[in-house]
């Protein structure tokens, strides 16, 4: 019988490393790749002006909005390019600006939201966005004024009567209360909303400003119409109220 043997040869250890070591003796190095920068100067919509004059008579805030957040994705995935930065809002009229470094070189797409809380939680009370190419080793300017994302008010209740008596001290009162939302129906906080009445012979109103709810208070027999009116867009709700004589004894 004849057997067949295979020889085996054993490489010590230091050697194989040896020899690995002597095919890979050309590494491929990945590069860098190129970078920009990005500033952004960011502007209120035009009638915060405006809000903001009535907002001194009636204790309101310009648009309502203190806080701006700036984010930087890419236009066809929509993936961050940066770490999004919250910065203070400009007062009206005025620019507000955010720097950002080592952006990849490209195409990049800008959104930027304004929020009443610091951390930008809170529905957007206007957005703006743009597109912009970021080059090597230069800094891209980008200026953005944002639109209130207000839709439509509403009141509740749509309707108040109030009867006058002649044994009340005080003359009688309902509350109404507003609320704001955007095209997709979400609840916007923070909108600055001014009311009025239309015949302040009738029924005057005030509105707390901790609460956001109205006091209608009668004053006289009659019809008065309660608005409540967002001055950056114009949007308007009405509530009609009517006010009823005291009973004759």
């Amino acid at each position: 019988m004849i057997r067949s043997f295979r020889s085996i040869l054993v490489i010590p250890a230091a050697l194989a490393v040896a020899l690995g070591a002597g095919c890979n003796s050309s590494t491929v190095s990945t590069p860098t790749p190129a970078k920009g920068s990005l500033r952004v100067s960011v502007q209120l919509p035009a009638g915060a002006s405006r809000a903001a004059a009535k907002g001194r008579q009636a204790g309101g805030a310009p648009l309502g909005a203190p806080y701006v957040k700036i984010a930087i994705t890419d236009p066809t995935t929509m993936a961050n390019l940066a770490q999004p930065q919250i910065i203070q809002a400009p007062p009206p009229g005025q620019t507000a600006t955010a720097e950002f470094q080592g952006i990849p070189v490209g195409n990049i797409h800008i959104t930027v939201t304004a929020h009443p809380d610091q951390n930008a939680a809170q529905p957007a009370l206007a957005i703006g966005t743009a597109d912009a190419t970021v080059t090597t080793g230069n800094t891209t300017p980008v200026s953005i004024t944002l639109a209130p994302t207000l839709d439509h008010l509403t009141i509740t209740p749509t309707g108040l009567t109030l009867t006058l008596s002649n044994t009340q001290t005080s003359p009688p009162t309902g509350t109404l209360t507003a609320a704001a939302f955007d095209a997709n129906n979400t609840s916007l906080v923070g909108e600055p909303l001014f009311w009025s009445s239309s015949n302040s012979t009738v029924a005057s109103v005030l509105v707390d400003p901790s609460t956001g709810v109205a006091t209608v208070t009668a004053v006289g027999p009659g019809t008065a119409t309660i608005e409540v009116r967002e001055f950056n867009t114009g949007k308007t709700a009405d509530a009609v109220v009517t006010v009823v004589p005291a009973p004759v004894s």
